[in-house]
């Protein structure tokens, strides 16, 4: 079995890292707290190519799988790549990367099936949000807006201005 693992943004800095923790635990406390499904940690990979075909994995910094989505506890597919696309992917940009490479990345996660990504810009203190169906970010967010999980994370809102603090 040949895997590809993403390695875009292989060179991550403190901000990557200070920005992806937070989003990650502001992320799975929503989804603790309301029982909606499984947030996984930075570089959790998920196995997205159709059987038969050479395995593609890539790894968000941020990921949630709506309930219905994880893997039973006693799966053989819980201890491996989860063959699903996270519902919520959230990628924190490092410095070596650009718009181009990531807005390819953000269309491979929604053809892949996840319904909602959200492309961090650390430097620009923005995020772009994608959705199914665009083959551009659907809004580009600045500090003085706020996440919103859509249908895919009812009821989560957290402003940028703190994830950018």
């Amino acid at each position: 079995m040949t895997h590809r693992i993403s390695s875009l943004g292989s060179r991550k800095n403190g901000e990557h890292g200070a920005i992806a923790a937070h989003l990650n635990a502001i992320v799975w406390m929503h989804a603790h707290n309301h029982h909606l499904g499984a947030v996984l940690s930075s570089e959790t990979g998920f196995l997205l190519s159709q059987p038969g075909l050479p395995d593609t994995v890539l790894a968000p910094d941020v990921s949630f799988v709506r309930a219905a989505h994880v893997p039973a506890q006693d799966s053989p597919d819980r201890s491996g790549y989860w063959r699903v696309a996270p519902d919520l992917v959230a990628e924190v940009v490092s410095p070596s990367q650009f718009r181009p490479e990531m807005a390819d990345k953000a269309r491979l996660w929604l053809a892949s099936g996840a319904r909602l990504v959200w492309i961090v810009w650390p430097r620009e203190r923005q995020v772009d949000v994608w959705l199914p169906g665009h083959s551009e970010p659907a809004a580009t967010l600045d500090v003085s807006d706020q996440l919103d999980g859509r249908d895919v994370l009812p009821s989560f809102t957290y402003p940028l201005a703190d994830l950018f603090a």
